[in-house]
């Protein structure tokens, strides 16, 4: 084998690297690929942060078998991963060597399940360098500052829907900026609107499917672990009044159940009112 690869090398008029060197060179390529951010945290100090989450929820994360965090610690693992990877593509993909143009597939989603995540091209009635999509920003902030909550509202800050994603999409965008820039963008309404384009889905009616169907299995199994922890029949109770008296409060009953079993503070999501109170 040696001599063969003598003997290539004879005929090529190349000297063949050292092991040393393949190794040094290698281990170079290698780690222009894997340098981390410093910022991002490593294994090691993902593992204690697993190991504090399963020491406060045993329940919702222990595993039976292994350390007790192995599945909670693959979750964040694979979660830092993903932040690490690079925008538009997998970090170990390499460029064509061939000049031949390709003409790239379309794809269903761009980002993590988005169909809309950033338009490569901005439409016709939206150029960011002309006065008229200027003139539809400086109106809506105009409209916020002065209150109004009309459908013509709707009517200017659909077609912004691309300058929105290029904003939100850079890499120094900033909430405060994003707000100043599109006040209306984190209303309800004008927010599922924005989410519905952004990944295909109407949020709101998938919400209230999800709710008929897994609520009251949910509501099941918190009121049979209220047989054994106190701070839920409390809870429980106020719950099941509220829907005596008015038909209502499963959905947001839920929640405060949710709170009150995991040892939340439920007024993080509801402000308890006492209803003798004028």
């Amino acid at each position: 084998m040696e001599q063969n690869a003598t003997a290539v090398d004879g005929i090529t008029g190349q000297k063949r690297a050292s092991n040393s060197q393949t190794k040094k060179r290698n281990g170079q390529n290698n780690n222009h690929f894997h340098k981390r951010p410093s910022s991002l945290p490593r294994k090691k100090q993902q593992r204690i942060v697993a190991q504090k989450v399963v020491a406060e929820y045993r329940k919702s994360f222990k595993d039976e078998i292994g350390t007790g965090c192995d599945s909670l610690l693959t979750q964040l693992v694979n979660r830092v991963d993903y932040l690490f990877r690079q925008p538009g593509g997998h970090v170990f993909k390499r460029r064509s060597q061939s000049n031949e143009s390709i003409t790239p597939k379309k794809r269903k989603t761009d980002s993590y399940g988005c169909i809309n995540w950033q338009a490569e091209t901005f439409p016709a009635e939206e150029h960011e360098e002309t006065k008229k999509k200027k003139k539809k920003t400086k109106d809506l902030q105009t409209f916020y500052t002065s209150g109004q909550h009309d459908a013509n509202i709707k009517e200017l800050i659909d077609p912004t829907y691309i300058s929105q994603r290029t904003m939100i999409n850079s890499k120094d965008c900033i909430l405060i900026d994003l707000m100043e820039q599109w006040p209306y963008l984190l209303k309800e309404a004008y927010l599922l609107d924005h989410f519905n384009i952004l990944v295909g889905i109407n949020l709101k009616n998938k919400v209230e499917e999800c709710a008929k169907t897994k609520i009251s299995r949910l509501c099941r199994f918190l009121e049979q672990e209220a047989s054994h922890i106190q701070r839920l029949r409390q809870t429980l109770h106020s719950m099941k009044d509220a829907m005596e008296a008015n038909g209502n409060g499963n959905g947001i009953g839920t929640l405060l159940l949710l709170c009150r079993y995991f040892d939340k503070d439920t007024e993080v999501i509801a402000i308890e009112v006492s209803t003798s109170s004028s």
